[in-house]
C-alpha cells in the first residue's frame, strides 16, 4: 500500500507510545512512514534523505531539522551498517546512539562512550575550540542546497520543513544573511522552530515529543491543514508560522 506521508527527524517527530501529534494528524497508521528518531542529528536528517529510494510512494515529507552540533557517524559505508536484514532498513538509526549499530560504529564502544563523546564535543564548542559559527554556516549551506536543489528532483512531493532549534537565528546575526526561506512550488517552509516556540521542557515530556496534550492536539492540526490545502490544491500560507498555534 502507498504510504503517502514520510517524517524524518528528530525527537519533535518522533513516533512515541503517548496519544501523540502523528497518530491524532494521521489515524491510519498504514497512511505514513516513520523514520524519525529522538537524539539525533541535523545530518542525520540529510542522510535520511539522501537515502530515500521510493519518493514515488510519497506525496508529503515532513522534516524536522535538528541541531547540527549533534554527533553523527554512519556505521559503515552502507550507510545503515551489518549485514543482518534488520539493519539495513531506514528505519534504524545509524548513529553511535544505537544499541543495533554499537558494535560496529568508529567508536566501537556501547553508547555510553557515544555520550562521552558528545559531552565532549558540547564541551568544545562551549570553550571555543569548535567553531560554532563555521557548523552554523556548513548547515545553512546544506539547507541552501536542499531547498533549492535536491528538492527539485522530486517535484511530485511535498516538502514541510520545520526546524527544531534557533540556530538559524545565529546565522543572521553573525553573517547578515537572510535565513528566511520562502515557501515556494513544492519546498514549505515553517517559521519558528519547535525549541522556542513550540515545546514545553521537561522530562515528563522528553518522549512525548515534548508537548503537552494540547499542544500534540494543536501542532496535529496545524500538519493536517497544511496537508489538506495541498491535496486539494487551496492556497496555503506563504510560511505557516509555529508562534500564531500557541
Amino acid at each position: 500500500m502507498k504510504k503517502k506521508i514520510l517524517i524524518v527527524g528528530d525527537s519533535f517527530g518522533a513516533p512515541t507510545a503517548h496519544n501523540s501529534w502523528t497518530k491524532r494528524a494521521f489515524p491510519d497508521y498504514r497512511s505514513y512512514k516513520n523514520i524519525a528518531l529522538g537524539g539525533t542529528s541535523f545530518w542525520r536528517s540529510a542522510d535520511n534523505l539522501h537515502h530515500i529510494k521510493d519518493w514515488n510512494r510519497f506525496s508529503h515529507c515532513i522534516v524536522f531539522w535538528s541541531e547540527h552540533m549533534r554527533i553523527y557517524v554512519r556505521s559503515t559505508n552502507s550507510f545503515i551498517g551489518g549485514e543482518t536484514p534488520s539493519l539495513s532498513t531506514t528505519f534504524r538509526d545509524p548513529t553511535p546512539w544505537s544499541i543495533k549499530t554499537k558494535g560496529k560504529h568508529i567508536f566501537n564502544k556501547p553508547v555510553a562512550k557515544a555520550r562521552l563523546i558528545q559531552k565532549n564535543v558540547s564541551k568544545s564548542y562551549e570553550l571555543g575550540i569548535i567553531e560554532r559559527e563555521f557548523e552554523n554556516l556548513k548547515a545553512y549551506f546544506c539547507l541552501q542546497y536542499f531547498y533549492n536543489v535536491f528538492y527539485k528532483k522530486y517535484p511530485k512531493v511535498n516538502f514541510i520543513n520545520i526546524h527544531c532549534f534557533n540556530w538559524l537565528e545565529e546565522v543572521a546575526e553573525s553573517f547578515d544573511v537572510d535565513v528566511n526561506f520562502k515557501s515556494s512550488e513544492n519546498v514549505i517552509h515553517v517559521d519558528g522552530n519547535m525549541f522556542k516556540d513550540f515545546s514545553t521542557r521537561g522530562d515528563e515530556l522528553n518522549c512525548k515529543n515534548h508537548m503537552t496534550d494540547e499542544q500534540h492536539t494543536k501542532f496535529s492540526k496545524f500538519i493536517s491543514q497544511i496537508i489538506d490545502r495541498l491535496d486539494n490544491g487551496d492556497k496555503i500560507t506563504k510560511n505557516p508560522d509555529l508562534r500564531k498555534i500557541k
